[in-house]
């Protein structure tokens, strides 16, 4: 009777999550558009994103062809679990909302993990810079891919028995008397416990990790 407990115990657990059927829209402005289950909302995550969510009215007055367009938003997973849905959402956008200023050149991105509610309605979120030139952050793990044609990079993000892991690096400039230190962190994602959102470990280095490309 245990061993047929346990059996139902677990078929109850693995039956309480299964893959999310969310549609993601960009309308722009650093929103994004979540349709699913007949549900329709719009959520604002103009703040999690790094480098520049939309150039405001008066950016584009004053920079014209210079003003960076919206950010752009991609859905990585999404998984419903115990009633409540877990989405992990990539980020990107201009380095600068002047394309003309320091970064402005470059894409940054970010990634988004979401909680949401059966109505879709955001229960807790967490967001990480993981490629952002203005805060001298760099890609470790060799996850960009660069169009020639569009002069555009994006990222390849790819699950490996249900783990998303990569690597990334923030320097740390330091002053005339000493060297520059680097924090290494590895990013972890598990879509088996999406709940635990993304886990990052961070250590200090004396040398960069970031590979010459």
């Amino acid at each position: 009777m245990l061993l047929i407990g346990l059996f139902i115990s677990l078929a109850a657990g693995a039956a309480a999550q299964t893959a999310a059927k969310i549609k993601l829209q960009n309308p722009g402005f650093g929103k994004i558009t979540l349709t699913g289950n007949k549900t329709r909302v719009t959520v604002n995550l103009s703040k999690d994103v790094a480098g520049c969510a939309f150039a405001a009215a008066a950016v584009k007055k004053a920079f014209k062809d210079c003003a960076a367009g919206a950010a752009e938003f991609q859905l990585i997973d999404a998984t419903v679990k115990n009633n409540q849905t877990y989405l992990l959402i990539s980020s990107e956008a201009m380095g600068n909302c002047n394309v003309c200023g320091r970064c402005g050149a470059s894409e940054a991105f970010a990634l988004i993990w979401l909680k949401l509610d059966r109505n879709l309605q955001v229960l807790d979120k967490k967001s990480v810079p993981i490629d952002f030139c203005r805060l001298d952050i760099e890609l470790v793990s060799d996850i960009l891919d660069f169009d020639e044609e569009t002069q555009n990079e994006t990222l390849r993000l790819k699950f490996a028995d249900d783990i998303l892991a990569f690597d990334f690096e923030k320097t740390i400039f330091a002053d005339r008397t000493e060297n520059n230190s680097y924090e290494f962190s590895h990013f972890e994602y598990n879509r088996k416990t999406p709940e635990a959102g993304f886990i990052i470990k961070t250590e200090k280095r004396e040398r960069s990790s970031v590979p010459e490309r």
